[in-house]
């Protein structure tokens, strides 16, 4: 795959910030810059040259950075913006915040028209998902919310259990979330 250079992504981003709609730009773009960055750091120099590689590094990291984030506010802030333009890691955030948006209504809607069953049955779904997570020290067993035993624990285990349980433990540093691709 290609390369990209600070030049030609800053020439992008420049582009899309003086525009309005989101513009069109190649499919690829993300792992283009990813593989831009991940060549950079197999670099070895000494000095100054290492200097300089580490500032490629970190402008290139911070221009794509940007240009998401600009391709992201005008999807968010506007229903009358193209997205049509956006590539699938932007569309991957954006469905994201759409189904956000969607909860959001939804939890409204029930609190503000007495719908406790509803907010029951959401709560109760909210409780009982299951995550995964890496334990980052040995643990003795514990009891979930639902009542299942999990462990005992060695450190760089991997466990998926309640959601409230996990989130105790890494509250508490001992478990870090794996987040799976959808």
């Amino acid at each position: 795959m290609e390369k990209i250079t600070v030049n030609q992504l800053h020439g992008i981003v420049l582009r899309e910030s003086e525009s309005d709609a989101i513009l069109e730009i190649d499919n690829n773009m993300y792992q283009k810059i990813a593989e831009s960055l991940s060549h950079l750091r197999k670099q070895a120099f000494d000095g100054m040259e290492n200097e300089m590689r580490e500032r490629l590094v970190e402008t290139l990291s911070n221009l794509s950075g940007i240009l998401l984030r600009i391709r992201l506010e005008k999807a968010f802030r506007s229903e009358s913006v193209d997205t049509n333009n956006l590539v699938d890691e932007e569309r991957y955030v954006l469905d994201a915040y759409e189904e956000q948006q969607e909860r959001l209504a939804l939890i409204t809607a029930a609190a503000s028209k007495g719908k406790t069953q509803l907010l029951r049955y959401v709560s109760e779904k909210y409780r009982s998902r299951m995550i995964t997570v890496r334990l980052l020290k040995d643990m003795e067993a514990l009891t979930g919310a639902d009542y299942e035993h999990y462990g005992p624990f060695e450190a760089e285990d991997i466990a998926t259990m309640p959601y409230v349980n996990a989130r105790a433990l890494m509250l508490q540093g001992s478990a870090t979330r794996i987040r799976w691709m959808d």
